[in-house]
């Protein structure tokens, strides 16, 4: 499972994401979540079971577009908090920005890697 690059990938991008989780759960108050870090959770859960999915290819690419989408939300729903939240924008806001930014970069990096697999699974079926 990790000997692939797209392993290793998913595992950054948990890792990313669990940090920027983790700091807006020590920062804010449990009265203020926000669903952006609702959304950064369910995309830690989806990349933790995309990386577990790595027999199936397919199901693996669509979990983590579905991910991308999750973080994109995420990071337009932190970008609009900040925004109109101007005055009290710390510079943690823009962190945890730039940390799911990093995440979506991680997860398109391995999707990518999944569909060059799925090239190179095609090709190799052709050929025989």
């Amino acid at each position: 499972m990790i000997q692939r690059i797209q392993s290793v990938y998913l595992l950054i991008a948990v890792i990313v994401t669990l940090v920027a989780v983790i700091l807006c759960v020590e920062r804010e108050k449990f009265s203020d979540f926000c669903g952006y870090v609702v959304l950064s959770s369910l995309s830690v859960i989806l990349s933790v079971v995309a990386l577990f999915r790595y027999a199936h290819r397919k199901s693996q690419m669509k979990l983590i577009s579905v991910s991308i989408f999750n973080l994109c939300i995420a990071i337009v729903m932190a970008a609009v908090m900040s925004c109109v939240m101007s005055k009290q924008a710390t510079l943690f806001n823009y962190v945890y920005i730039i940390l799911l930014s990093l995440a979506v970069l991680f997860n398109y990096m391995a999707r990518r890697s999944v569909v060059r697999d799925e090239m190179k699974v095609r090709s190799a079926d052709r050929i025989r």
